[in-house]
This record gives C-alpha cells, structure tokens and sequence, in this order.
C-alpha cells in the first residue's frame, strides 16, 4: 500500500519507528507497505501510529463497501490510468440504462488519479441518460467543469463537424464531442 509508505515517509518515520508506535511488527509493515497481509485490525493500528483515527478508516471501508461495484465511483476507478477504459464506461452505461439505480450515481466518480476529460465525461453521460430516464439529476455533476480544449472522441478529423453538430448538450457544454449515437449499443 503506497500511500501508507508515502504518509509515513512524509512524517519523516522509519519502518521500525512506526512499526514501534502503532504496536506491530517490523515485518508487518513492510508487508503492508507491499500490499501484502493486509488486516483491517492492522490497518487500524497503523493509521493510529500515522496519527488518524481508527473510526476514520472505518467509515472510508464502509463508505467503498456501501456503493455497489457498478456504481460510477468504483466505475471511475476501473477508468483511471486504464487504456481501456471505455469497457468499463460501457459497462456502467449499460448497468445505469436497465437498472434506472439512483444508487449508482449517488455518489461523485472517485477522482484522485481520473483524468479531467473521464471525469467531465461520466458526468454528460449520468446527465443524458438522467434526462432519457426521467431521473434526477446527481448534485456532483454540477460541479466538474467543462473541459478547456474540446475533446472529440471519434478522434477521426472528418467526423469533427458532424460530433459538433450531433453531440447532446450535456456534452456540448463539457465541450466533448460524440456522434448521436455514442451511447447506443447494438
């Protein structure tokens, strides 16, 4: 778990140093710190040697366990860094489309690692298909912003005046630029 070396090395601890104040042992966290061996008991006893409290880390678990693993904050997550990512926006489009759950965009994308344009997409995504579906639309897709350079996804350059004119306007306003039936699938 990199972030946990990064904290601790950002607190200026040593494995030992730390493995001596959250009461484990020195093997424990460079296991940890490998991804390896990993208990949530452990976990709590080093978040507290990192000075957080254990009841924080057990609202974050309980908060990734409460959203279903087709929502669009784990979607967001199989997105970031993945090149193919549009399997997964696929997916979640198809999953949002026959379900009609609420629950799956209830919650913002995760957005630590996930690109401007992937946010700003799923956003003009939850939008049309809330407005093809009769839903409301989720309070988060206000806030991501349109995108600074447009970004047309066909990416083939005869296509760009026929995305600028069938683009739903929830992607117009994003500045992103789909065929009309970007979000149909056979």
């Amino acid at each position: 778990m990199e972030f946990i070396k990064k904290i601790r090395e950002k607190n200026k601890q040593t494995q030992r140093g730390l493995a001596e104040v959250s009461g484990v042992a020195f093997g424990t966290i460079q296991l940890v710190e490998k991804g390896e061996n990993v208990r949530l008991k452990t976990l709590g006893k080093i978040a507290e040697g990192l000075g957080y409290q254990v009841h924080e880390l057990k609202e974050h678990v309980d908060f990734f366990f409460r959203e279903a693993p087709a929502s669009v904050f784990h979607v967001a997550k199989q997105m970031s860094g993945n090149k193919d990512w549009k399997i997964h926006f696929f997916n979640f489009v198809d999953s949002l489309r026959s379900t009609q759950d609420i629950h799956l965009i209830q919650s913002a994308p995760y957005q630590e690692d996930l690109p401007q344009n992937l946010r700003a997409l799923l956003a003009a995504t939850v939008e049309t298909i809330c407005d093809e579906k009769k839903m409301k639309h989720p309070l988060w897709c206000g806030e991501i912003n349109s995108l600074d350079v447009p970004w047309f996804l066909s990416g083939i350059e005869n296509l760009k005046a026929m995305a600028l004119v069938e683009s739903p306007l929830h992607f117009r306003k994003r500045n992103i630029f789909v065929m009309e039936n970007f979000l149909s699938r056979a």
